[in-house]
């Protein structure tokens, strides 16, 4: 999990997280989400094109994360929520030609399979 709390958030945590946890895995930047800015941007290169990959996100950054992997040609797989109903973790790959050459071809494949058998 990135950190993902917003700068202007920090003071406003409980004394045994922001006192004892380090900055650097707390503070998400401005908006809270400098640190799936950067991940995101080299992603595709630690991604296989099948792949799949998870993050924990804050409760209030869906909206926001959405736009950040629009910008990098990523997919929203799926979002799951936490036991309040808050979005909390995602679930993206990255979006690529080939991703649609090979359903092109899976599904061609399939079709000639299917015409064979009939």
């Amino acid at each position: 999990n990135p950190p993902y709390i917003k700068s202007s958030d920090i003071e406003k945590l409980q004394t045994e997280v922001k006192n004892y946890d380090p900055l650097v895995s707390l503070d998400g930047g401005i908006d809270g989400c400098d640190s799936y800015r950067a991940i995101f941007k080299d992603i595709r290169e630690l991604l296989a094109v099948d792949g799949l990959c998870l993050f924990e996100i804050g409760y209030d950054l869906l909206d926001n994360i959405k736009i950040i992997l629009k910008e990098f040609n990523l997919n929203l797989i799926k979002v799951h929520k936490d036991f309040y109903g808050h979005s909390r973790v995602i679930e993206i790959n990255w979006f690529f030609i080939w991703n649609i050459l090979f359903f092109v071809y899976s599904t061609k494949i399939f079709l000639q399979m299917l015409i064979h058998f009939i």
